[in-house]
């Protein structure tokens, strides 16, 4: 029987894991997929518990710069839940 290699990267993109056994080949990569909309699909954002302007911006695809530009009364430290974001300028 052919010894098990388990071979595991981490980076910031996730993880790729490569598993070899008598030959063969596995690659599975756990790598998150971020798709990033040409613009959102709402013009506000309701602020949830734990939220942060960076993970606002990840989930609806808003460079965070845009995010305190739209909103420059915004204290990003202390966003409250219930609180509404504007995510693009209204047309």
């Amino acid at each position: 029987m052919a010894p098990l290699a388990l071979v595991c990267a981490i980076g910031a993109t996730g993880a790729v894991v490569v598993s070899s056994r008598a030959g063969d080949r596995t690659t599975v990569s756990t790598a998150p997929k971020h798709e990033r909309s040409a613009a959102p699909r709402h013009s506000t954002y309701v602020v949830r518990n734990g939220d942060t302007l960076s993970s606002i911006a990840l989930r609806v695809g808003v460079p965070v710069n845009d995010l305190q530009n739209l909103n420059p009364e915004t204290d990003s430290l202390s966003l409250q839940p219930g609180q509404r974001l504007r995510l693009r300028t209204s047309s």
